[in-house]
């Protein structure tokens, strides 16, 4: 992965690397057809392969249609890139994740295509990587700000959420 960030940004990486972030397991459910991993440091590659190879060939179809974008005019990639974004907040993938996915496709697209297509390939790369990271981030805050706002005081939601809290001394 290292090697992947040195191609991507052009240099070595003078970042650190941080071991996995310790946060709290969820308690968000996600629909048997879609599991979730919420497991302490655990990736979607790790957890469920079979949906991560999945993801990477939809990433790897998108860079192939930004790299047709920048050459020929082709369609943009956005609402799909929404879509793609929407799935991976259904599976709860974090920020790791997505960069995971990154570099799974871009290296395996730059392994296949012919060495004038690799500089093309890592510059759409960054742009199409940095709008999946953007639309990623704001498709959680927006579910963040509606769950904050079905439980704000005087919704129904909260009268249910106090009525459950004084039960439970």
């Amino acid at each position: 992965m290292r090697e992947h960030t040195d191609k991507l940004f052009g240099h070595a990486s003078s970042c650190p690397t941080f071991p996995p972030a310790k946060v709290a397991p969820s308690d968000a459910r996600a629909s048997p057809s879609q599991p979730h991993h919420s497991s302490v440091g655990s990736s979607l590659r790790t957890v469920a392969p079979e949906l991560f190879a999945e993801f990477v060939r939809r990433y790897s179809t998108l860079l192939d249609k930004a790299v047709e974008q920048r050459t020929h005019q082709g369609e943009s990639i956005s609402t799909a890139l929404g879509d793609l974004s929407a799935r991976l907040v259904g599976v709860l993938a974090s920020a790791r994740d997505v960069i995971e996915l990154h570099a799974h496709a871009l290296d395996a697209k730059l392994a296949s295509v012919p060495p004038r297509w690799k500089e093309a390939y890592v510059e759409e790369g960054r742009f199409v990587v940095l709008e999946l990271m953007g639309r990623l981030l704001s498709d959680y805050r927006a579910a963040f700000l509606q769950a904050r706002q079905l439980f704000a005081p005087g919704s129904p939601h909260f009268a249910l959420s106090e009525a459950h809290q004084g039960n439970e001394e």
